[in-house]
């Protein structure tokens, strides 16, 4: 379980921006916590996507580009959030800890996909949903209305 994973960092992903406290703290106990020595490779570029990350301490560097331009990723960073969306993705860069120790929140896509079967993720998109058809929902039951009262007095 990753105990220094707070719902606040994970409302910080885009994935999982929508989600409730509730479903976050539900999301959680699915990570899983690695402890890494330093220039450890983390994900190779090419490789499949297979699992999301969040520095939780340490750091680590990104190269990306023929040009090997390396960007370091401190604690709070993510990456690899690629795997949310395409079944077959592969990694676009390399990832490689930098330091004594970095330590990781990993989530696995079969883990993520376990969370989704036994959670009810859609409500949230549901309830935009249907926050934005209820103006034509009403104006509908409006025009019914109205109908239906000249329909009355004509009658």
């Amino acid at each position: 379980m990753a105990e220094d994973l707070t719902p606040e960092a994970l409302k910080r992903v885009p994935s999982f921006a929508e989600l409730t406290t509730r479903q976050l703290e539900e999301l959680i106990k699915r990570f899983s916590i690695r402890d890494l020595a330093d220039e450890t490779v983390v994900c190779e570029k090419g490789g499949r996507a297979k699992e999301f990350f969040i520095i939780l301490a340490g750091q680590a560097h990104i190269v990306k580009g023929e040009s090997g331009h390396a960007v370091t990723l401190q604690p709070g960073t993510f990456f690899g959030e690629a795997v949310f969306k395409h079944v077959n993705s592969v990694r676009s860069a390399t990832v490689q800890t930098q330091g004594r120790t970095t330590r990781l929140a990993v989530l696995t896509l079969a883990d993520w996909n376990a969370y989704k079967a036994s959670t009810d993720t859609t409500h949230t998109v549901h309830r935009v949903g249907m926050s934005l058809s209820l103006p034509s929902l009403s104006l509908s039951l409006s025009a019914v209305s109205l109908s239906l009262s000249l329909f009355a007095l004509l009658n």
